[in-house]
C-alpha cells in the first residue's frame, strides 16, 4: 500500500495591502481551498490566536499540519516554515490483550518506529463481556471494605469505566511518550492521533458507556465518532492535536476490521478474498468489490 501523503504542506498566503485588506484568516482560508481543492476548511481557535504575528514574522509562508475527516479539511497547526522539527502521527491498534502503537512520519507518510505492549485493562477482564460488566459499576459499590462516609462518597461518583478509560489512555500516552524520546522526538511533534479497535474497546477508549452493546437488540452509542481535539481524550501529545476513531459497523465488528479492509483494499479487489483477524475476539470478512459479509465470534 503507498503511504499516504498531504498531511503536512508548504503553502503561501497572499500578503495584505491596502488594495486587498480581507482578514489574515480568510486570506490564509482562501490559500488552504485552493490548495486542497476543497469548498471548507475548519480553522481552530488556538491557530488564529497567533496567527497575525506568525504570519508576519514567517513572511506569510507557512507549513500546515492538516487532516481530513468525514465533515472536511482541519487545520491542526501552522508551524514556522524554517523549522526542522518532525510532524508526527500516532496510528493504536486497540486490542483486546495487546496494543500496538506506530510513530508516523506525516511528511513522507512513512513508519518509523512500532511498539506493542498489553492492555491493562486486561487486569479487570480478559475479555470485552467482562469489562463492559465492569463499566458499568460504581467502585465503591465493588470493593468489600468499610469506607469512612467522605471517602465512600467520592468512590461512588467514579465508575468502572472511568477507570478503564484512564487505563488505557495512561499506557498509550506513557508509550507514545517513550517511543518518541527513545528516538529522538519530542510528545508535541505529534499532531494526529488514529485509533482503530472493536466496537467495546473504541468505546472505552472514548469513554463512552458501552452496556447496550451486550443487551438486546445490542446497540452501540455511536458508529462513527466525530474527530476530537485530543486533550478532549487526555492524550498527552501536541495541544493542537486532534484524534481520530475508526467507526464502527455493530456490536461487534469495530474499526479494526474497516481498518484492515481499506489497508488490504479488500474492497477493491475483483475476485472473492478473504480477511482473518486472529485476536482475543475473532472477526472474518469475506468479499470484493461488488459485496462483503463478516462476522465476529
Amino acid at each position: 500500500m503507498t503511504p499516504q501523503k498531504g498531511f503536512v504542506r508548504r503553502i503561501l498566503v497572499e500578503p495584505p495591502s491596502l488594495n486587498n485588506n480581507t482578514a489574515d484568516a480568510q486570506r490564509l482560508e482562501k490559500c488552504l481551498l485552493n490548495e486542497l481543492s476543497t469548498d471548507y476548511i475548519r480553522i481552530p481557535l488556538p491557530v488564529l490566536k497567533k496567527l497575525p504575528s506568525n504570519l508576519r514574522s514567517w513572511e506569510f509562508k507557512a507549513k500546515a499540519v492538516l487532516f481530513k475527516d468525514r465533515c472536511s479539511w482541519i487545520l491542526v497547526d501552522l508551524l514556522n516554515p524554517l523549522s526542522n522539527r518532525s510532524v508526527l502521527g500516532a496510528a493504536v491498534d486497540i486490542g483486546t490483550t495487546r496494543i500496538v502503537v506506530s510513530l508516523i512520519d506525516l511528511e513522507t507518510g512513512f513508519e518509523i518506529v512500532q511498539k506493542g505492549f498489553d492492555n491493562p485493562q486486561a487486569a479487570i477482564g480478559p475479555d470485552v463481556l467482562a469489562r463492559i460488566h465492569y463499566s458499568n459499576q460504581k467502585l465503591g459499590q465493588k470493593s468489600g471494605q468499610k469506607l469512612d462516609q467522605k471517602f465512600s462518597q467520592t468512590m461512588d461518583q467514579n465508575t468502572g469505566l472511568e477507570e478503564l478509560n484512564s487505563l488505557v489512555i495512561d499506557s498509550v500516552n506513557f508509550n507514545i511518550s517513550a517511543l518518541c524520546k527513545e528516538h529522538g522526538f519530542q510528545k508535541e511533534d505529534v499532531y494526529l492521533f488514529t485509533g482503530a479497535g472493536n466496537t467495546a474497546m473504541t468505546h472505552l477508549f472514548l469513554g463512552i458507556e458501552p452496556i447496550e452493546i451486550i443487551k438486546e437488540p445490542y446497540i452501540p452509542c455511536v458508529n462513527i465518532p466525530d474527530t476530537q481535539p485530543s486533550k478532549n481524550l487526555a492524550l498527552d501529545i501536541n495541544e493542537n492535536g486532534v484524534a481520530f476513531l475508526f467507526p464502527n459497523i455493530g456490536s461487534y465488528f469495530g474499526g479494526d476490521l474497516i481498518a484492515g479492509i481499506l489497508f488490504s483494499d479488500l474492497d477493491q479487489k475483483q475476485a472473492p478474498c478473504i480477511m482473518v483477524d486472529v485476536g482475543t475476539n475473532a472477526e472474518i470478512v469475506v468479499g470484493n468489490s461488488d459485496w462483503l459479509i463478516a462476522c465476529a465470534g
